[in-house]
């Protein structure tokens, strides 16, 4: 799938090249002048920028024009120096530089072990911009994710892209039907999944991809990496997979009656192999959860506006008191760690049938087994509701939901059904994922508050006038964790 032509190197230089240690890797070296343009072409792979001694400044001008151009289509860089006086001048220099960080610094004696990195580097390089045509409804994106589009989609004549939701940190996700140009099957391949962003961003999802979860959940249950289509321009990167077809969003699937089956199939099923790490160790240690609960808050974040409309709802402590009372509960209390998702909202978890599907890998990280759940549970109770809901017939809910505060066992089957009844549902299933861990109840009230203090910092725009059914719901979270401190504090 890789260009089989990608084979020049630019060695931009006043100086004559050195060609045996490139022809014998079958690589075509041409030379540019100094005073000459560097013309970059889809042929090329690698880009030496030759620094002669005292002309370090040359290397100023030559990265600032050429290394965003050249890093976008994915070329290597090098800057070859003659001198090992010159080393640390021009680390100094590319560290002030855009983007210089990503150009190697090698000497010119190195100059065989240069040929072959730049040789063996087809998985960083990855491919070059093809003729895909773009459609012209592409949304809003940057000229660069535009750019890193048409290399990882190559060997198509043309896409079709459709934004969808996820991730919170990325510029755009999509969902994208593209036209093989040449293939022995046909033209039309399974749709694709695109996720544009940072590039270290993007590099850390794409590893928590390829080395956590492709480890640890079943790969029916998430989205597949094809790794040949990642690429990684210079303030862009995408990765790219296999999009989950036939799948509903997992509060539509909690709305139609699923909760039991599609709650149970996420815990059990999909996040087995991270819950499970916990127990598998003999004589695993105990971790505090006082820094998980100071990551998790950040309650000083909290826009203020938010914390006088939660005071209007009968709070009496700031966040940033709620926070520290948390923490000194969490001071007194060990608890497993595993990975966990990170990210556990609801828009993150697709229904399949009876299978439930999770996305976006780009917060895996390392946590009490209560962190997955406490976050659903935040997301499903103060996140979006269906359409026709109204703010106080919902805190009536919620009010009784969290009514006793004693105990986080799974509240009793309803007497009367509500309009809510598919969330008390979805709560109690949640509870029954805790039922099953001895010593946990205290653990699991700290991390759902500190969860519900998040929840209420991640509105970050001023409120509106008067405040919407949603902002009223992120205020209201604060509510509740200060309830869940004060039952910690006085059980």
């Amino acid at each position: 799938m890789l260009p089989a032509l990608r084979r020049e190197v630019l060695w931009v230089s006043d100086s004559d090249p050195v060609i045996p240690p490139f022809k014998e890797r079958r690589l075509l070296l041409k030379r540019i002048r100094f005073d000459e343009k560097v013309e970059i072409r889809d042929s090329t792979r690698a880009l030496i920028l030759v620094v002669p001694r005292a002309r370090i400044e040359q290397l100023r001008i030559l990265a600032t024009e050429n290394a965003k151009p050249a890093l976008d289509r994915g070329i290597m860089l090098f800057a070859l120096l003659e001198a090992d006086a010159d080393f640390v001048p021009v680390q100094d220099l590319l560290k002030s530089l855009s983007y210089g960080t990503r150009i190697r610094v090698e000497f010119r004696d190195n100059l065989a072990d240069v040929a072959e990195s730049i040789a063996r580097a087809d998985n960083e390089i990855g491919p070059s911009c093809g003729n895909v045509e773009l459609p012209p409804s592409l949304p809003d994106v940057s000229a660069t994710t535009r750019l890193l589009l048409t290399r990882a989609f190559h060997d198509c004549t043309t896409i079709q892209v459709k934004p969808i939701g996820g991730g919170f940190a990325a510029e755009c996700t999509l969902q994208v039907h593209a036209w093989l140009a040449a293939s022995q099957v046909g033209p039309r391949p399974m749709p694709f999944f695109v996720k544009a962003g940072n590039p270290s961003e993007i590099a850390k999802e794409r590893y928590n991809y390829e080395q956590v979860a492709g480890h640890y959940i079943p790969f029916n249950l998430r989205p597949n990496l094809i790794p040949d289509r990642c690429v990684v321009g210079s303030d862009r990167a995408l990765i790219v997979g296999n999009f989950v077809e036939d799948a509903i969003p997992l509060r539509e699937a909690l709305q139609s009656g699923q909760a039991s089956t599609a709650i149970f199939s996420l815990f059990e099923n999909t996040l087995r192999g991270f819950r499970m790490q916990p127990f598998t160790e003999h004589n695993a240690p105990s971790w505090d959860l006082a820094p998980f609960v100071n990551d998790r808050s950040w309650a000083k974040n909290i826009r203020s506006d938010v914390v006088d409309l939660a005071v209007s709802y009968d709070l009496h402590r700031n966040a940033s008191e709620i926070q520290e009372g948390l923490v000194e509960v969490a001071k007194s209390l060990k608890c497993r760690m595993g990975p966990y998702h990170g990210d556990l909202h609801a828009g993150n978890v697709m229904v399949r049938h009876r299978d439930s599907i999770v996305i976006d890998f780009g917060s895996i990280n390392f946590g009490p087994l209560t962190a997955d759940p406490a976050a659903l549970e935040a997301s499903l109770v103060f996140g979006d509701l269906p359409p026709g809901e109204d703010f106080e017939s919902w805190r009536h809910f919620v009010d009784h939901l969290y009514g006793s505060l004693s105990s986080l066992s799974p509240p009793v089957p309803e007497a009367i059904p509500t309009r809510f009844s598919w969330l008390y549902r979805s709560v109690r299933e949640l509870r029954h994922i805790l039922v099953g861990f001895e010593g946990i109840e205290k653990e699991a009230k700290t991390v759902l508050a500190a969860y519900l203090i998040r929840f209420s910092r991640l509105l970050q725009t001023p409120l509106s006038l008067p405040p919407t059914f949603s902002e009223k719901r992120h205020a209201y979270a604060l509510v509740i964790a200060e309830r869940l401190l004060e039952a910690l504090q006085h059980p």
